[in-house]
């Protein structure tokens, strides 16, 4: 059970990451105007934001009615044109709740709303505790309508307190009256929200660098003709217009590719990704017990920048100019992935990780010694186990 829990807020999570990476206000549209998958974009919004929204309505119905709704939807429309006005017709006959402004501002509004915690206090009340705070709407315009999760790590207890807070401004006050001393406070912690996602929240992934329209190629200056050629056609297949050698200075605020094992700037990504266990070394990688060669393996990274959580660094070493190809039709396919390895001129995947999340900036910690990432939370049953 908390193995399938987990799974649901990692593809939960990953659904967010994917709006965050390639939908910015100029391309993004309404859910409602969704026709069919064109590119990143039309996928993101039109699968990723469609999984959210049921996700939501789910969480808002809970599964009896949700399941009652659908149910009803597919006996009145079965095999006729319908639309979301008739599903939500059906979802509101299954609930009895009036559901008109919630489907509006998710299928006819673009954008998401994006969360900040503040002024968060804890205060002692005898045997009891309260926590107190602010959880702020950033995004620019009006303010969502939204059922905000928090859950509260309590000492002495196996999982956290999970609480419900609804919101309609821009800054919503909440108070919170505990049983017992709190550890950690955490905000939508299985990402049930549609939402933007903050720096930090989840990890770096070679999809926040597919996604960049900013992103500059840095080229190794040293590298022989035919390998150079390799990664300038490469860096042209990744959608790169701009490129730089590694004799210059890098842009600040720009998602940088370092392209070469022997790219001058590589110490900035070795220092960003040695938290995670990768080891530069004279003639390749360490990754835990894994040694990969740069004469044998092509290897591709995503992280972010020690010193600027915002900025995306990519890395791209390769020594065999036909694997390079090859990287070029292949590395767009594991967006979700930190770390990949592959071997052989086609080449082939010989290893792909996704980073840890090891804090995140939509908690505040009262005690570090007992506080754990992430919150341990009682099990969540599958909708398919709903009878």
């Amino acid at each position: 059970m908390k193995e399938q829990r987990a799974r649901g807020a990692d593809h939960r999570r990953a659904a967010l990451q994917k709006y965050a990476s390639y939908v910015d206000a100029a391309d993004d549209f309404p859910l409602s105007a969704f026709r069919g998958k064109h590119g990143e974009v039309s996928q993101a919004v039109g699968y990723n934001k469609a999984l959210m929204f049921f996700h939501m309505l789910r969480q808002r119905l809970g599964d009896a009615a949700f399941l009652d709704g659908l149910r009803l939807f597919a006996a009145r429309h079965w095999f006729q044109p319908a639309g979301y006005d008739d599903m939500r017709r059906a979802f509101e006959a299954a609930s009895g709740l009036e559901l008109a402004p919630e489907f509006d501002q998710w299928l006819e509004r673009t954008g998401a709303p994006s969360l900040r915690l503040s002024n968060v206090k804890v205060e002692p009340e005898g045997e009891r505790y309260r926590v107190s705070g602010v959880i702020a709407q950033q995004q620019p315009g009006a303010p969502y309508r939204l059922r905000v999760p928090l859950a509260v790590q309590l000492e002495g207890r196996a999982n956290a307190a999970r609480e419900v807070i609804s919101i309609e401004t821009k800054g919503e006050q909440f108070d919170l009256e505990l049983p017992s001393r709190p550890l950690a406070l955490h905000l939508d912690p299985e990402f049930d929200l549609f939402r933007r996602l903050a720096p930090g929240e989840a990890p770096a992934s070679l999809g926040d660098l597919l996604g960049a329209k900013d992103a500059v190629f840095i080229l190794p200056a040293t590298e022989a003709a035919g390998a150079r050629a390799a990664y300038e056609s490469l860096a042209r297949a990744l959608g790169g217009n701009r490129t730089l050698n590694d004799t210059q200075r890098l842009p600040a605020r720009k998602s940088l590719w370092l392209l070469g094992w022997d790219n001058a700037h590589r110490n900035i990504l070795a220092a960003a990704v040695a938290a995670n266990g990768v080891v530069f070394t004279a003639g390749g990688l360490r990754f835990g017990a894994d040694s990969f060669e740069r004469g044998a393996a092509c290897v591709v990274i995503a992280t972010r920048k020690v010193t600027d959580a915002g900025q995306n660094i990519g890395f791209i070493g390769c020594d065999n100019p036909r694997a390079i190809a090859g990287l070029a039709r292949k590395v767009p396919h594991y967006g979700k992935y930190g770390f990949l390895a592959f071997t052989g001129d086609e080449p082939i995947n010989a290893r792909k990780d996704e980073w840890p999340v090891r804090n995140s900036p939509m908690g505040v910690v009262f005690d570090p010694q007992g506080a754990k990432f992430p919150p341990p939370l009682p099990p969540r049953r599958s909708v398919a186990a709903t009878p």
